[in-house]
């Protein structure tokens, strides 16, 4: 951690410290942001959740993991 990252955490209250550690160890803001995004997506996009916007979705994010795989070799 850097020194200015810890100088931050030394300002945040200890509970705020805690409900950091939680979304940070949980993935729960990744979860937050997923649904979040997920909800924007069905009010704004015609077509969202329909099954072949989801296997278009699905396919790209196979390839996009596979990218990501080639990535860190």
């Amino acid at each position: 951690m850097s020194a200015a990252a810890a100088r931050v955490l030394d300002r945040v209250p200890s509970r705020g410290r805690d409900a950091l550690d939680v979304f940070r160890t949980s993935g729960g803001i990744g979860a937050v942001v997923l649904v979040a995004l997920i909800l924007v997506g069905l009010s704004t996009v015609e077509g969202f959740s329909s099954s072949l916007n989801m296997k278009s979705m699905l396919l790209f994010g196979s390839f996009l993991g596979i990218a990501c795989i080639g990535q860190t070799l």
